[in-house]
């Protein structure tokens, strides 16, 4: 294999504790894990190879084409997706991609989406573990109405027991003005939609420098992206947020944080541009760390069932719930203090102790999480 920049399975697995699911046998087998794409799908003859190049098992990409079937192009945000899942979960087997139709605004596209998932789940064709989700879009480009009906369709999915990860963007506390160059409109303060969303597990950016397993994390913030957050103008902010310090009524985002930015994942990116071969790359972004900690918490739902524990549902109330435990926050996540994800100077957001609109609760300990939910942490609880 060529050598090429960022970090591989094994540092990625131990920095966030999934070294030790894996250590105690817990490799994706029997779970089901989607992926949810938009612009891009995904380049399956890559993603064979990147798994061949590094010793990885194969895995079986099964993309499902929502109505009315789009004809996008296979891309890095797909491709690196499925990289990154397949490399956490080993023995999965399968990993189900539910391409979004093309055309009309993004909130019928991702409702049309989710009715198609909830109908395969009431006809037990597909029922998700896991559902990890890399692309959203700026809040305000979604009506009330749209937002209405997402979230009921987004709480059914987690009443029945489905854990959905989300991105929270890469435009940090701007997230109308995108990320693909540094923006001159549009950075006011706004937020990313669905990551908004009470019933998905919004994923926020840090970066590190120094040892794999002991750098300290800061917040994720380049020349012209950072991480997002901030708090929504669409949707309440739940209950077991109370007490978190944010400003305002809105949901608050992020739930966590995870590598975005230096070091970087070690990914097989394809041919973008028509122009030059694939090639090995250091890449980053939000949408890393959400596929990253995707296949992390499968394996802790795989752990729980295996020792015939239940799995919580939704997950985000019992996250806040150890984070309510001074004691139990410092065994499960890593707080990150320092740095924000301001790009535009628009006062927010900014890390401190605890948590914060910029990186969470900070970087969560898989390993960790499995533990304390092995041990009885109370909250509600999913046996199917």
């Amino acid at each position: 294999m060529t050598a090429s920049p960022g970090l591989t399975r094994d540092q990625l697995a131990q920095r966030y504790g999934i070294d030790a699911l894996h250590a105690a046998g817990f490799l994706g087998a029997g779970l089901v894990v989607v992926a949810i794409e938009g612009t891009t799908s995904v380049d399956v003859p890559l993603v064979d190879q990147f798994l061949a190049c590094q010793g990885f098992p194969p895995v079986t990409v099964a993309t499902r084409w929502i109505e009315p079937a789009s004809n996008v192009p296979p891309g890095n945000e797909a491709t690196v997706d499925v990289e990154t899942l397949a490399a956490m979960l080993p023995e999965v087997g399968t990993i189900h991609v539910l391409q979004q139709p093309e055309g009309g605004s993004f909130g019928a596209r991702f409702s049309a989406t989710l009715a198609w998932l909830l109908d395969a789940m009431d006809r037990r064709e597909l029922v998700p573990d896991v559902v990890s989700m890399s692309i959203g879009v700026c809040e305000a480009a979604v009506t009330p109405t749209e937002v209405a009906t997402i979230e009921t369709q987004l709480r059914q999915l987690a009443e029945q027991g489905v854990w959905f990860v989300k991105s929270a963007g890469d435009a940090g506390s701007s997230d109308c003005a995108g990320h693909d160059a540094c923006a001159t409109s549009d950075t006011q303060r706004a937020v990313e939609y669905p990551t908004t969303s009470p019933w998905l597990t919004a994923v926020g950016g840090s970066q590190f420098f120094g040892g794999t397993a002991t750098g300290t994390a800061v917040v994720w913030k380049g020349a012209c992206a950072a991480g997002g957050g901030g708090t929504s103008d669409r949707v309440a902010r739940p209950a077991w947020q109370d007490g978190v310090g944010a400003a305002g009524s809105g949901r608050a985002v992020p739930d966590v944080t995870a590598l975005a930015g230096l070091p970087y994942y070690r990914t097989l990116v394809p041919d973008a541009d028509g122009t030059s071969s694939p090639g090995w790359e250091g890449d980053g972004g939000t949408s890393l760390g959400t596929p990253l900690l995707a296949g992390g918490l499968g394996l802790v739902r795989q752990a729980l069932r295996a020792a015939g524990l239940p799995v919580p549902a939704p997950l985000n109330p019992v996250l806040y719930e150890i984070a309510s435990d001074p004691t139990a926050r410092a065994r499960v996540f890593t707080d990150v203090t320092v740095g924000d994800n301001d790009l535009y100077a628009v006062g927010c957001c900014t890390a401190t102790e605890g948590y914060d609109l910029a990186s969470g609760w900070g970087e969560l300990d898989i390993g960790a999480l499995w533990r304390e939910l092995s041990a009885g942490s109370p909250g509600p609880r999913f046996t199917g």
